[in-house]
């Protein structure tokens, strides 16, 4: 009798977990990160008003989804211009001047 209760609760319990488990889990995976990348995510998701988890998932679907993966999005329109002048003041200096 005493084995039949203690089976019993075993399958209560996995079937407790394994409902838990179902509802709210997809998949792990285990990350290592340099030093100091959980902090910046951590700060990056307290911003964005998002978990770590979720912060992490957003990135992720970002840079899966970024059709241009070459160009840094974080560069703005002022910094673009800025180094295109500089680009056009270095090509204009290679080219010879009449004197």
């Amino acid at each position: 009798m005493m084995l039949l209760c203690f089976l019993l609760l075993i399958c209560l319990a996995n079937k407790k977990m394994s409902e838990k488990d179902e509802s709210n889990f997809i998949e792990r995976f285990t990350v290592r990160m340099p030093d100091g990348m959980r902090s910046a995510i951590a700060e990056r998701a307290k911003r964005n008003g998002r978990s770590m988890n979720s912060e992490i998932v957003q990135i992720l679907e970002d840079a899966l989804s970024s059709d241009v993966s070459s160009v840094d999005k974080s560069l703005d329109l002022k910094q673009i211009k800025s180094l295109l002048d500089k680009i056009s003041n270095e090509l204009l200096d290679r080219i010879p001047k009449d004197t």
